[in-house]
């Protein structure tokens, strides 16, 4: 039993320490084969909407009568829309095939970044654990603060809390405790905006140091002391505002839910509770992403908060289907890195087991493997998510130097690393012959799209 226990133990950590691995493994291979796998996901993505639209008009098709003798439309109604879907999404791809190449080679860098500045997953480590110490010492703060006023009891058989306040202590007990739990949400936004920017202002540096002949490198330094030292308070304003709506966001949720109880659950007030709900959370991604977008901006221009916030709106305007390709295809390659890290670790943890030990048949064998994966699991996720999880914010920095590089140099970028140089080479080639063509055939080619 003692050695079964010792197997499943060491099966465990070594599943730890090959996450990590893992996690190192999938970023060459994004690097190596970033613009395959980038096509392939919009062309997967595209296809799997088509085929989602022609199963539900197959499962139409072949519906039974009903009462009324009339198939069910709402697999009609699916298809239709999602095929709609599906058609605006081809349409995008075509009519805006210079932006999604541009965010396709944005995705290629922010590999090759990844790849080349590992130290900057170190960050994203180091700042995980001080968010994890600073949760837990919140977590005791609020125990003490608990312990406020005599705590009573009504008997030895019903151990109910009852706390007895002093005149007017009260009122001040619930104002302490919301007042903690709002600043342990903005300590912790202003931690995870730390980490975004170090990671935009390296990767800006890293695009603005590398030429057509010559990749640069990322100044991390330099990200750091401008992270305390120049923009901390834009950095302290900025994650006031997403913890102000988060907080917000929580207040209403509860007083909905409050409010739907009160009800009776009738369907109209569930409605709009749901509806309000759905607002709160869009509104709760556009901050974020508004946030996000200043901190790209202010990190290679340096400006304030409000006004990063305002040239990043109106330059993502500008080029909006690059960053939306970008966006888009920077989450998908996050997801795949959870989902291969997770699973390819659970099956080597899982082999490990089986094979892995002379003498795993007999009374000492591993009888359940279940417990374990389900660690290796939990942890590889975790990896992925800390590996992998500033992957999208390094896409969007890289995103807004490409759009500010090709604005400043007449559409032709003149920074970045030689890889990038090359797609937008092939690019401008293909322009050419495009509205060569179109010229030859007496057309404009100023109103050609590509």
């Amino acid at each position: 039993m003692i050695q079964n226990m010792q197997k499943a133990s060491k099966s465990i950590y070594i599943g730890m320490i090959m996450s990590i691995i893992w996690c190192l493994v999938f970023i060459y291979v994004i690097s190596a084969y970033a613009e395959t796998i980038a096509w392939g996901i919009i062309v997967a993505t595209n296809t799997g909407v088509f085929i989602a639209s022609a199963l539900c008009f197959n499962e139409w098709k072949h519906a039974p009568l009903n009462s009324h003798n009339e198939k069910p439309k709402e697999f009609l109604y699916y298809g239709s829309i999602i095929a709609i879907i599906a058609m605006i999404m081809l349409c995008c791809i075509l009519c805006s095939y210079k932006s999604l190449s541009v965010a396709i080679d944005v995705i290629d860098a922010s590999a090759d970044f990844t790849k080349k500045t590992k130290r900057i997953i170190c960050v994203s480590v180091a700042y995980f654990i001080f968010q994890m110490i600073i949760f837990v010492i919140w977590a005791f703060s609020v125990a003490c603060l608990w312990s406020w006023g005599d705590i009573q009891v009504e008997s030895v058989e019903k151990q109910a809390k009852n706390t007895i306040f002093a005149a007017g202590q009260a009122q001040n007990f619930y104002y302490a405790l919301y007042f903690m739990i709002f600043m342990i949400v903005w300590i912790l936004e202003w931690f995870t905006a730390k980490v975004n920017f170090i990671t935009m202002h390296s990767a800006s540096s890293y695009y603005f140091n590398s030429t057509r002949k010559e990749e640069g490198d990322a100044n991390v330094a330099d990200a750091f002391k401008a992270t305390y030292f120049v923009h901390a308070g834009s950095l302290a304003f900025g994650s006031f505002i997403i913890a102000a709506v988060k907080v917000i966001d929580f207040l209403l949720t509860v007083i909905l839910e409050h409010a739907l109880k009160q009800s009776g659950d009738n369907a109209a007030v569930k409605l709009v509770v749901r509806c309000a709900e759905c607002c709160m959370a869009c509104i709760e991604k556009i901050v974020d992403y508004i946030n996000k977008s200043a901190y790209a901006y202010m990190a290679i221009t340096g400006d304030s908060f409000c006004t990063s916030a305002w040239n990043g709106f109106l330059l993502q305007m500008k080029h909006g289907m690059g960053f939306v390709f970008a966006k888009f295809l920077a989450e998908m390659f996050i997801l795949l890195g959870k989902i291969f890290i997770t699973m390819i670790n659970c099956l080597f943890t899982y082999c490990v087991m089986k094979y892995g030990f002379k003498d795993y048949q007999g009374d000492d064998a591993i009888t359940s493997s279940v417990g374990p994966l389900f660690v290796v699991a939990f942890v590889s996720y975790l990896s992925a998510c800390v590996f992998l999880g500033l992957f999208d914010e390094t896409a969007l920095a890289l995103m807004t130097c490409v759009s500010m590089d090709t604005d400043l140099n007449d559409g032709t970028p003149r920074y970045g690393p030689e890889t990038f140089h090359n797609a937008c080479v092939k690019i401008l080639e293909y322009e050419e012959k495009t509205n060569a063509k179109v010229e030859e055939e007496g057309g404009d080619a100023s109103n050609t799209m590509v």
